[in-house]
């Protein structure tokens, strides 16, 4: 088994699933910024960007790269536990 591998499926089991929750939970707000831009500037009441949207975009794109990344990262976990185990 790699390194990788290994150190991958010595990863506790919490670690892997709040790693896919919190992946979930960027997934979601990547969407609700995608879908409804303007939801940060309500939420919060700041408009760090003049109401251009760029801002929001920007929310998007760092939400979905961190869902990428933590998803990712929960399933490559996932596998190499469950090849460790067989």
């Amino acid at each position: 088994m790699s390194g990788l591998k290994q150190w991958l499926s010595e990863v506790p089991s919490l670690v892997v699933r709040l790693a896919a929750a919190f992946g979930a939970l960027s997934l979601v707000l990547a969407g609700l910024a995608a879908v409804n831009p303007q939801w940060i500037e309500s939420a919060v009441g700041l408009s760090p960007d003049g109401g251009s949207g760029e801002s929001e975009w920007w929310l998007v794109a760092v939400f979905a790269l961190a869902a990428l990344t933590l998803l990712g990262g929960a399933l490559a976990a996932h596998r190499a536990r469950h090849a460790a185990a067989t």
